[in-house]
């Protein structure tokens, strides 16, 4: 069915194949789709049955467990839908479906028989086509699915890269701009305290080690090398004096 290989999304294969379905209402005289859940657990995805029936009652674990669709007797007091026929089916094939790549089956299909047909080779390879194709679309699908996983997870993982590139330069950038700041500010006031008409000189630690002096206290030293040493070293003379 061309309707089945064009989709493009889990959503409207299901679509598709109900739709296939019940244009084949001659041979699929109802139709029924299940999924497995990572339990095992069959989850309906679609069932045209015309009412509410157990899924217990098509059997999915035994349909799984065969290579081949196994019937299920239908009683005439359950009024399923009846098809093309004016008479309702008396069985209903209930047929796995094997994904690649899945190693457990995903889900099955359960359709209901022909009731003027007998269920031969050639009925069943119907069936199975038709099955087969909405297995092989799965797969498809399945790829679709996870290389859009994979496009969002590398398109996240490149915008919190970007944006974390951003913070940086934003925050390297207000460092930069107050490294200059202070250093303007060093330098204004290490001007001023070199102009500063009085002597003045600044000392440090306990041996009092020069780490600034203004030109005038420079003029009033003399012409010698001053800072970075101790006043003991740069005025031996005022040792001792206080």
């Amino acid at each position: 069915a061309s309707a089945i290989a064009t989709t493009d999304t889990f959503e409207l294969l299901f679509q598709a194949v109900a739709s296939e379905a019940q244009k084949a209402h001659k041979s699929i005289l109802f139709s029924a789709m299940y999924r497995f859940d990572a339990d095992g657990k069959a989850l309906p995805i679609y069932e045209d049955l015309g009412g509410s029936v157990d899924i217990e009652r098509w059997q999915l674990a035994s349909a799984c467990a065969s290579q081949h669709p196994i019937i299920v007797d239908i009683e005439p007091d359950e009024r399923l839908p009846k098809g093309g026929w004016e008479r309702g089916p008396k069985q209903a094939a209930v047929i796995c479906m094997n994904a690649a790549g899945n190693p457990s089956p995903v889900g099955a299909f359960v359709v209901g028989l022909n009731p003027y047909r007998l269920f031969d080779d050639d009925y069943e390879s119907f069936l199975k086509l038709f099955v087969g194709q909405i297995a092989a679309r799965w797969t498809t699908i399945e790829g679709f699915e996870t290389a859009k996983l994979r496009t969002a997870a590398l398109n996240e993982a490149l915008a919190l890269r970007q944006e974390a590139a951003s913070n940086l330069a934003k925050v390297n950038e207000s460092l930069s701009k107050e490294v200059l700041l202070r250093t303007a500010q060093r330098d204004r006031v290490h001007a001023m305290f070199k102009q500063a008409p009085s002597f003045m000189a600044l000392l440090s630690g306990p041996e009092h080690v020069f780490e600034l002096a203004n030109d005038a206290y420079q003029s009033l030293v003399g012409p010698r090398e001053i800072l970075g040493r101790t006043v003991r070293e740069v005025l031996p003379d005022v040792t001792g004096q206080g």
